[in-house]
């Protein structure tokens, strides 16, 4: 069910979007830290092992998933003279500046014999931190972004967080080579997402409102008896499970067998990856504008591709494909997954909005559950993808086909309203009624 049609205030759709970039940029970071932590002290890194940095990284989730939900409840409940989501999106981008900061310098802030407990205090106050900036940003969007044009908006949200992460990747890359100093790349993200986001706040009126504001808890009871809703939902947690263990082994991948020790040198590798993915984000766009495409039937395909590329990926540096070269395996496997996870990146959002029942509960509450969701996938990919690297890396492959083939199961089961995606008919009035969506331009 769609929400009662209202006055929705005018907006500019790419300025709104811009902080997505900031939140793009800081999350890459993780992987630059995760691979430092990993480094051994004498080559400059903290020295831990992938099972402790996996149990940083899952402990930091447990408390960023909690507070997802927490974060979007709270502020569907602020009052303030610049509305319910700005002051979110002013006053946590500079916090999270600070504790990023003081995490890339874990080290010299207790030393090495304490580095664990420091990283792992300072994760937690970074994800908490950044869903508080996060969850009002994400829930204002539907608030300010009249239906029709919400499904194009999740395409241009998937575009504008592509080009995050490839700068989140470049950026950080040429920083590592121009400074000896590791902290300096991890300030100037920060300093980029409190830019981005208050430069998305100028898009925000203060005047916007949610459709349905409730109390904490009843808003996450009634969000929870949407059976349909809670059904996606446990797909998008196996599916984003496996797709975090796969991102938590990647730095680990690059030491390990392509033999990476140096950040600039993983930036590049890592960068030459978000291109091939750019690359078939690209080509996804252009299938969908071009011709009616299912996002549920394409969702699953991408699945599928997932559970195709992951045993080969798994493989790799392994006897197996010894005649080889580690690099050919590298590009020719990883190209193969990355193309299949570009449909994760582009439509769970689209299809979340279309599974939104605006009777049952408000959209910070939905926005929030969706956020936990995601949050509680990230929990045990560290210790278990920690766990499988220890185990070795073919089980990396296994596991996350087991989970993907799993999600599949479960997406069966969800009834997706194809036609809230369909083009305007004639004259601007949506193919499928009063409650279609158009992909058509602002």
């Amino acid at each position: 069910m769609q929400p009662e049609k209202k006055n929705v205030p005018r907006v500019h759709l790419f300025t709104l979007l811009v902080a997505s970039i900031g939140n793009a940029i800081v999350w890459g970071m993780n992987g630059f830290l995760q691979f430092h932590a990993g480094l051994a002290s004498p080559e400059g890194g903290f020295g831990l092992s992938a099972l402790d940095i996996g149990i940083i990284f899952g402990v930091a989730n447990v408390f960023t998933a909690f507070s997802n939900v927490f974060w979007g409840a709270i502020s569907d409940r602020t009052e303030s003279r610049l509305g319910k989501r700005k002051p979110f999106m002013l006053i946590f981008p500079p916090l999270v500046l600070v504790v990023l900061w003081l995490a890339s310098i874990a080290d010299i802030l207790s030393g090495m014999a304490a580095v664990f407990p420091t990283l792992l205090i300072l994760l937690v106050l970074k994800g908490v931190l950044h869903a508080g900036a996060n969850v009002p940003y994400t829930t204002v969007i539907p608030e300010v972004v009249p239906p029709e044009k919400r499904v194009m908006v999740s395409q241009l949200s998937a575009l504008v967080q592509g080009i995050g992460f490839a700068a989140g990747a470049i950026v950080p890359a040429l920083l590592f080579q121009a400074f000896t100093d590791f902290s300096i790349p991890f300030v100037v993200a920060g300093a980029v997402m409190i830019v981005l986001y208050l430069v998305s706040s100028t898009a925000v009126p203060s005047d916007a409102t949610p459709v349905k504001v409730e109390g904490i808890f009843q808003s996450m009871k009634s969000t929870l008896k949407n059976r349909n809703f809670m059904m996606f939902e446990a797909a998008q947690f196996l599916w984003t499970l496996g797709l975090n263990i796969v991102i938590f082994v990647i730095p680990f991948l690059a030491q390990d067998v392509v033999g990476i020790v140096d950040e600039s040198v993983y930036g590049w590798f890592f960068v030459s990856f978000l291109a091939i993915a750019g690359l078939c984000m690209l080509g996804m766009n252009l299938v969908m504008q071009k011709r009616r495409v299912e996002k549920k039937k394409a969702l699953m395909f991408s699945l599928l591709a997932s559970v195709i590329a992951l045993p080969l990926v798994g493989f790799i540096g392994t006897p197996t494909f010894s005649f080889m070269p580690i690099l050919v395996q590298v590009y020719l496997f990883g190209s193969l997954l990355f193309a299949g996870l570009v449909g994760i990146f582009i439509f769970p959002y689209a299809i979340m909005l279309a599974l939104i029942d605006y009777s049952s509960g408000s959209e910070g509450a939905y926005n929030g559950t969706n956020g936990t969701i995601l949050g509680f996938a990230a929990i045990p990919s560290g210790p278990v993808g920690g766990l499988l690297i220890v185990l070795g890396y073919p089980f990396v492959g296994i596991a996350g086909t087991v989970l993907f083939i799993a999600s599949v199961a479960v997406m069966l089961r969800v009834r997706v309203p194809e036609h809230l995606f369909e083009k305007h008919g004639g004259r601007g009035e949506p193919e499928g009624g009063e409650e279609g969506f158009s992909r058509s331009r602002p």
